[in-house]
């Protein structure tokens, strides 16, 4: 659930203008890397691309960050329960060790570190070393803590008891917008953009400008129970044309409501959130993510905290990034709905505008580069389970 759906979105609409277009999903090269298997095989860091001019205690300060979480499990634990790669949480704390207690200041002592300490492994799955990156973000919302003519839409936290009644007709998404939790309490806010929302559900994150003053900070709570279905058919069903952005289509659903609702309700799923007492985005190993340095990744093959170098381009967007090529070393702290594989990642671009500009239109092709403690015993193949 992040922005790959959205990013599908968009070149759908775009390539319809022209004939005919995290959830939704590419045909083609998507489909090609659905397989939920991991091939490693040894490389050298010397041959990994752009590898000596990344800045790499950058990666190094937010690889501590993931120390830190396993620091807090047992030495003869696995690192990670949901993936038998990535060996025991004592292999990481040797090298959590080296990597606290070292001082290191500079990009060079940085980039010695991971050489020193780390194998790197080139990833492919069972039939192709060809993967795709996409990028999520914190979407921003205008809002109050008050209903009114113009902030009407709610902002719902999860109501009790989820687990009980997911998948029930009553917290569909078509239910939940004719009323179901109207009265509960439940509302954490209102917004003026309902298309916002949509979309703001599925990148799962969000801040909300308060007219009161200050900001809601929001991140993912829960989800009804409904699978997500892809809404960009229905562009083209209802000849829709003229959109390339997601800043277009965004404006365009605000100002065609009815189309837009019928449009919103061909998906039935539903995102609730909590209010998080800081700006900061957590990700799934309960940890803030860096922009640009936290990558979500398929927890049943990575293990959180591994660091995966990422050899890929970007959209070159005006005033917000002066070159295109994306070569860096990125950390494994979260994970996505649409993160079915090994050659699947999900780039965590930040808050602000540039952000959500990049990562609605970033959906490049990628290869793969795994880095894990040279103590680590590897399986070279591995299925997901």
């Amino acid at each position: 659930m992040r922005s790959f759906y959205i990013f599908c979105l968009v070149c759908f609409i775009f390539l319809c203008c022209a004939c005919s277009i995290r959830g939704g999903a590419l045909q083609g090269n998507e489909n090609k890397i659905l397989n939920r298997s991991i091939h490693l095989s040894k490389y050298r860091f010397s041959k990994l691309p752009g590898w000596a001019q990344d800045n790499h205690i950058e990666a190094l300060n937010v690889f501590i960050k993931s120390c830190y979480a396993f620091r807090k499990k047992m030495p003869h634990y696995p690192i990670s329960t949901l993936t038998k790669i990535g060996g025991l949480a004592a292999d990481w704390h040797f090298v959590c060790d080296k990597a606290i207690n070292s001082n290191i200041s500079s990009r060079i002592e940085a980039r010695r570190f991971f050489e020193k300490w780390f194998f790197v492994y080139n990833v492919c799955s069972k039939d192709s070393c060809d993967g795709r990156v996409t990028g999520y973000c914190r979407m921003h919302l205008n809002g109050s803590i008050k209903r009114s003519k113009r902030y009407k839409y709610p902002v719902y936290m999860l109501p009790e008891n989820l687990n009980q009644y997911k998948g029930d007709k009553s917290l569909s998404r078509s239910a939940i917008e004719y009323g179901s939790l109207q009265g509960k309490g439940l509302e954490i806010a209102w917004v003026d953009s309902k298309a916002r929302l949509f979309f703001m559900h599925i990148q799962g994150s969000g801040s909300i400008k308060l007219k009161e003053g200050g900001y809601l900070h929001l991140g993912y709570a829960g989800q009804n129970g409904f699978a997500y279905n892809d809404i960009t058919p229905y562009f083209a069903k209802y000849r829709i044309k003229g959109l390339n952005s997601l800043q277009s289509m965004i404006e365009w659903m605000d100002n065609h409501p009815a189309l837009a609702d019928l449009i919103m309700r061909s998906n039935q799923s539903y995102v609730f959130f909590k209010v998080l007492p800081h700006e900061e985005v957590i990700g799934a190993q309960s940890i803030s993510l860096t922009n640009n340095r936290s990558i979500a990744i398929d927890y049943k093959l990575y293990p959180y905290g591994a660091p995966i170098w990422i050899d890929s381009m970007l959209p070159k967007i005006k005033g917000c990034n002066e070159k295109s090529q994306y070569r860096r070393l990125l950390v494994a702290q979260d994970t996505g709905g649409a993160i079915k594989s090994a050659l699947r990642a999900d780039i965590f671009f930040g808050s602000d505008m540039c952000a959500e500009k990049i990562a609605t239109q970033t959906n490049a092709a990628a290869k793969f580069y795994v880095l894990l403690p040279k103590s680590v015993k590897i399986s070279k193949y591995y299925e997901a389970q």
